[in-house]
């Protein structure tokens, strides 16, 4: 055990914290922003109100060793490694810092620039959770309403125009779709019927029924890539491919991406969000736009 405290030291890092009125410590994503400063509102299920926690400063304390050889403290290779490659990062951060001041720049003028470096990419770092809060949130939203609209297309008596080229394409380029995500469950929701039926749904089908038979089909694929576009879907963009391009997003050949894009065709209103995961918005300007639309939220809004 190491009990001789001048062979080491402690440097403590500040951070933002949230904390209800007991002082328990809550978690940023468990907040419904939307509610801050509007003591009537209604926070989302699962979400606590904006203003039933407080901003306070908290410390990490992270503790390094003077004197390893006098502390009986071996350092191993990787360690080193690590050092050395931090110690060459924070070196470039610091020139960069102050790379805009006079080679007479006082010692003071130097720190400064520092600390508004240090300030800077604080507000950086939480102005990214914020986004990823938002976006997130936007996402779960954006669910709800596209899942309705794919339960109406699918209740049309006549299948939807491109149905057949769109299944085909998305079965030739990803034959394992069918075998993930819960296939049955998410066909079920956007077909209508119990999840244990889908089978019975095809195999008690008249033998005229290709229309019927084809829809179920469509089905089975937008429950599949349902599945794949969670509300966190925004971070991986999947734009359109170039002629002859096989990239691939998120691990595999039909993207959320080509999802959106085929709904859009078929008269679905995008929204800013699933912009995002097309390739057509970046996830800063979106949540810029968001901000401004709480801040002057239209007339039938308010």
């Amino acid at each position: 055990m190491i009990t001789d405290p001048q062979h080491w030291a402690v440097r403590l890092e500040e951070y933002t914290e949230y904390v209800d009125a007991d002082g328990n410590v809550i978690d940023e994503g468990d907040i419904d922003w939307d509610t801050e400063g509007e003591p009537d509102a209604e926070p989302e299920e699962g979400l606590r109100h904006a203003d039933s926690v407080v901003e306070r400063t908290a410390f990490e304390p992270e503790w390094f060793c003077l004197n390893p050889e006098a502390a009986g403290v071996r350092i191993s290779e990787t360690y080193q490694r690590n050092a050395e490659y931090f110690a060459r990062d924070r070196s470039t951060q610091s020139r960069t810092s102050t790379g805009d001041l006079d080679s007479d720049a006082s010692d003071a003028d130097r720190q400064a620039a520092r600390a508004r470096a240090e300030t800077e990419q604080a507000e950086a770092q939480k102005r990214e959770r914020r986004i990823v809060v938002n976006l997130n949130k936007l996402g779960a939203a954006a669910t709800g309403v596209r899942r309705q609209f794919i339960t109406t297309l699918l209740a049309r008596k006549t299948r939807p125009k491109g149905a057949a080229s769109f299944v085909a394409d998305c079965l030739a380029r990803d034959s394992y779709m069918l075998t993930q995500h819960n296939r049955d469950e998410g066909a079920a929701e956007l077909l209508g019927i119990d999840a244990a039926k889908v089978h019975a749904a095809v195999s008690d089908l008249p033998a005229s029924s290709d229309n019927r038979a084809l829809v179920i089909a469509l089905g089975l694929v937008l429950g599949a890539l349902e599945a794949r576009t969670g509300k966190d879907a925004w971070p991986n963009a999947a734009p359109v491919r170039e002629p002859g391009d096989d990239r691939i997003y998120y691990g595999h050949s039909v993207t959320s991406g080509d999802y959106l894009r085929f709904l859009a065709a078929k008269g679905y209103t995008l929204a800013p969000v699933e912009e995002v995961i097309t390739g057509t918005r970046t996830a800063a300007n979106t949540y810029d736009t968001y901000l401004r639309d709480k801040e002057n939220p239209a007339p039938d809004e308010q």
